[in-house]
């Protein structure tokens, strides 16, 4: 399978996402995109549940986008 990854940054944050050959993000088996990163520390999870993305951060709290 041929996928791209790229990284999205914005001042210290960044998340790194893979692209299927289809343009299709890739998730893994629970839904999630990739890590929500500051300053290098992980500060939780991008997830996507049926198309519905969602931040899910390590104190539980979401923030739907």
């Amino acid at each position: 399978m041929v996928s791209t990854q790229f990284t999205v940054e914005q001042n210290k944050a960044s998340i790194k996402l893979k692209v299927d050959a289809k343009g299709d993000f890739i998730k893994d088996k629970m839904g999630k995109l990739g890590d929500i990163m500051v300053n290098g520390k992980d500060y939780g999870d991008l997830m996507d549940n049926d198309g519905k993305v969602t931040a899910k951060f390590t104190d539980d709290s979401l923030i739907i986008l």
